[in-house]
């Protein structure tokens, strides 16, 4: 009796601790690689502001079932320098927020927007200047975040992608990889 008593106690406080995880990781006041609290509705025609996440159009609907759109970021949540970019959200059919964007941003607001970054996740595990612009990452287990800012347009987007779809993309370009190489070459 005991025994079970004790496996019970450990299986909730792993799914206590499995649930916190998930919490915690919050993009801008939402779950990113996690279930969303609430289904995300369409926003009321000329909202500017909102506390909470809404679609500004009609998502699109992949074959896999995701949910792909421009949507409004609760204001309350989420730095300044985010409304003046436009934020498009990717969310499954389960409901998990896969990957949240803003793009459009000016190129003056870089260096705000990658300190506002590097007081959250620390320095880039890389980065770089390029040409016509410059790149940073932060490769996270919870989320890849990607900084891209390009002088030809003179605009910065910032990307998170959860931990979880940024393994299963590179999971998949290996497989593809793998499969290109084991094709017949032709002479």
């Amino acid at each position: 009796m005991k025994v079970a008593g004790h496996v019970a106690l450990l299986a909730l406080a792993g799914l206590a601790s499995t649930a916190v995880a998930q919490e915690q990781f919050q993009i801008f006041g939402l779950p990113l690689g996690a279930k969303m609290p609430y289904a995300v509705k369409a926003c009321a025609p000329n909202l500017k502001t909102s506390n909470t996440v809404c679609w500004l159009d009609r998502p699109s609907i992949g074959k896999d079932k995701k949910q792909t759109g421009r949507a409004l970021l609760p204001e309350d949540k989420s730095p300044d320098w985010v409304g003046r970019g436009e934020a498009k959200l990717t969310i499954t059919s389960a409901g998990i927020l896969e990957n949240v964007k803003v793009r459009g941003m000016p190129i003056g607001d870089e260096s705000v927007v990658r300190s506002s970054v590097e007081r959250r996740f620390g320095g880039p595990s890389d980065s770089g200047r390029y040409p016509f612009g410059s790149y940073a990452r932060w490769a996270k287990a919870e989320a890849d975040i990607k900084l891209i800012c390009s002088t030809k347009v003179a605009v910065c987007g910032l990307e998170f992608l959860s931990g979880a779809e940024f393994r299963r993309q590179e999971t998949a370009k290996e497989a593809e990889a793998v499969q290109r190489l084991r094709k017949p070459q032709s002479p």
